[in-house]
C-alpha cells in the first residue's frame, strides 16, 4: 500500500484509514493507478481520481520556468503600469489611485497576450481564456486599488505603496492564472 492509498475520515476527529484493495477493485480501479481521495469540507464525501498523466497535467503550469517567465512578463507589464501611472499622475495631475487603476487596466492587456503566448503556452482559444483572464485581472485590480488606497491612507508615499500593492497582485495573478485561466483541459477534467 502506498501513502496515496488512503481515505480521509468523515470528520477531523477520526483517523485517516487505509483504503482497502477490495474497495479500489470495486470502483474498477487498476492497482497501478495513482488515486487521490479528498473530503470536501461541509459537503458530502467526494473523490477526485487522478492517474499519473492527469496529476502531471494538473501541476504542469507550476514550474520554475513558468514562474520565471511569469515574473519577466509581469515585470514588463508592471514597468508599463508604472510608466503610465507616472505620466498620468505627475504629468497630467490625475489622482494617483485613479492613474494606477487606468494604467493597470492597460498593462493587463499586454500581460494577457504575453502570458498566454510565452508563460503558459496556451493552446486554448482566446474565447475561453480571455474572459477568465479578465475576471482574474479585475479581481487583481480590486486587490491593487484597495491595497494602494490603504497604504496611501496610512502615510506611505506613492512609489512604496504601489510596489507593495503590486506584490499582492503578483501572488494573486500567478496562482489564479496557473490553476484556472490557462490550465489545460485534462487537468480541468479532474473534477468528479
Amino acid at each position: 500500500m502506498t501513502p496515496t492509498d488512503t481515505k480521509r475520515a468523515d470528520s477531523p476527529a477520526q483517523a485517516v484509514k487505509p483504503l482497502a484493495a477490495s474497495e479500489r477493485a470495486a470502483r474498477g480501479e487498476r492497482p497501478s493507478k495513482f488515486v487521490v481521495y479528498a473530503a470536501l469540507p461541509k459537503a458530502p464525501q467526494k473523490f477526485i481520481h487522478m492517474d499519473h498523466e492527469q496529476a502531471s497535467a494538473a501541476t504542469k503550469h507550476f514550474s520554475v520556468r513558468s514562474a520565471f517567465s511569469f515574473l519577466l512578463v509581469g515585470g514588463l507589464a508592471t514597468a508599463l503600469q508604472y510608466l503610465l501611472t507616472a505620466i498620468m499622475a505627475l504629468g497630467f495631475g490625475v489622482p494617483p489611485v485613479r492613474a494606477s487603476a487606468i494604467a493597470f487596466s492597460i498593462s493587463a492587456v499586454a500581460n494577457y497576450l504575453l502570458n498566454a503566448r510565452f508563460t503558459f503556452k496556451s493552446e486554448k482559444s482566446h474565447r475561453e481564456t480571455l474572459p477568465r483572464f479578465a475576471i482574474t485581472a479585475l479581481a487583481g485590480l480590486l486587490v491593487n486599488t484597495i491595497a494602494l488606497a490603504f497604504l496611501l491612507s496610512i502615510g506611505l508615499n506613492v512609489v512604496i505603496s504601489q510596489i507593495l500593492s503590486t506584490a499582492c497582485v503578483l501572488l494573486w495573478n500567478y496562482g489564479v492564472n496557473s490553476v484556472w485561466t490557462f490550465r489545460n483541459k485534462k487537468a480541468r477534467d479532474l473534477a468528479p
